[in-house]
């Protein structure tokens, strides 16, 4: 799931999530499950990244804020 340009809030489900801020200050989520989430576009761009707040969940979690100040909890 993705966001878009501007600032979003992402809800993963119960299962193995990969959730994409994209532009803007971002609020991401996960459940249980292995879930990936990168509060930037996709992973690796480095580019556009806002102020993220990134929120694991239960089970292995990625996260990947992006280049700017973020706040990320695994649980």
């Amino acid at each position: 799931m993705s966001g878009e340009q501007g600032d979003d809030t992402l809800y993963g489900g119960p299962g193995d999530d990969q959730l994409y801020g994209g532009v803007g200050d971002d609020v991401l989520r996960g459940d249980s499950g292995d879930d990936t989430l990168y509060g930037d576009n996709r992973g690796g761009g480095r580019f556009d990244g806002g102020k993220d707040r990134l929120y694991g969940g239960p089970g292995t979690d990625g996260l990947d804020g992006g280049p700017a100040d973020d706040f990320v909890q695994r649980d």
